[in-house]
C-alpha cells in the first residue's frame, strides 16, 4: 500500500488527507496556469518580426502623406483665398456634381486637418490664429485665386440654397 493510501472498509485504497490537499494544489496551479495568457512565440521573436513590416508600413504612409502635403503647399501657392466646409451630409455624387460646376483655378480637396496646418503654418496669409478652430471636423477645403474668389464663394451659397444643405456650413 503507497503512503498516501489508506484502507478503508471493504478493502478499498482512499487518498489520505495529505495526499488530497497536493493534488488540490496541483489542480489549482494548472487551473491558474490556464487563464495566465501565454505568447505561441517568445516575446523577443514577436517583436523582432514585426519590426521590418511596422517600419515599411510606417515609411510607406509618411512617403504618401509627405507627397499630399506638397499638392496641398503647390495649391496654397497659386491661391489667394483658402475656405472649407464640413464634409458631414455631402454625398460623394453631389460633390462630383459640385466639382463638375467649380470654375478653372479653383481647387476642391478633402485633406486630413494635421496636413492642411502643416502647410498652412508656412503661409503667412493662411496662418490665422484661430485655424485650429476650423481643423476639428472631416472638411473639404476651397483652394482659391485671386480673380474666383467671388465667384467661387457664391457658387457654394447658390449650391447650399439649391441643395437645401442646412447642415454644411462655410
Amino acid at each position: 500500500m503507497a503512503m498516501n493510501m489508506m484502507k478503508i472498509a471493504g478493502g478499498r485504497e482512499v487518498l489520505t488527507v495529505a495526499a488530497m490537499r497536493s493534488v488540490c494544489c496541483v489542480a489549482m496551479l494548472a487551473a491558474v496556469q490556464a487563464l495566465v495568457p501565454t505568447p505561441l512565440v517568445s516575446r523577443q521573436a514577436a517583436v523582432s518580426g514585426r519590426r521590418g513590416d511596422i517600419q515599411m508600413a510606417g515609411a510607406a504612409a509618411l512617403e504618401r502623406k509627405t507627397k499630399v502635403l506638397n499638392e496641398v503647399r503647390s495649391k496654397m501657392d497659386g491661391a489667394s483665398l483658402m475656405f472649407c466646409v464640413r464634409s458631414e451630409g455631402i454625398r460623394v455624387n453631389e460633390i462630383n456634381a459640385l466639382r463638375q460646376t467649380l470654375p478653372d483655378g479653383v481647387e476642391f480637396k478633402c485633406v486630413k486637418n494635421t496636413l492642411v496646418n502643416l502647410a498652412a503654418k508656412e503661409y503667412e496669409n493662411f496662418n490665422a490664429d484661430n485655424i485650429d478652430t476650423l481643423l476639428h471636423y472631416s472638411n473639404y477645403w476651397f483652394f482659391v485665386q485671386e480673380e474666383k474668389m467671388r465667384e467661387s464663394v457664391e457658387l457654394w451659397n447658390d449650391w447650399i440654397k439649391k441643395g437645401k444643405k442646412a447642415s454644411a456650413r462655410s
